[in-house]
């Protein structure tokens, strides 16, 4: 399952990620665009787009477990923040 996953196509955090992500069921990995391997966040749902958009990269911190880890973790002040983080350095 893992090799599967591996092979699937790297999606940027950007305007065209809601047309790539699928509304389906599925497992997604977050990690470093520098650094393919190392994995910041995997993560499992019943609705990729929605859990990836809405709770990681738009939603709060409320909702989302990987931005209050990246708050806390790398010292990010703001939710703001974390979506430019995840823009800039991160892939799905």
């Amino acid at each position: 399952m893992i090799r599967e996953l591996l092979k699937q196509p790297c999606l940027n955090f950007d305007n065209k990620l809601s047309k790539s992500l699928p509304k389906k069921p599925g497992i997604y990995r977050i990690f470093e665009k520098e650094n393919p391997e190392k994995t910041i966040y995997i993560g499992k749902s019943k609705n990729l787009q929605r859990r990836i958009l809405s709770d990681h990269y738009k939603g709060g911190r409320i909702a989302s477990t990987l931005k209050r880890k990246l708050i806390r973790g790398i010292g990010l002040s703001s939710e703001k923040e974390t979506m430019n983080y995840l823009s800039n350095n991160c892939s799905v």
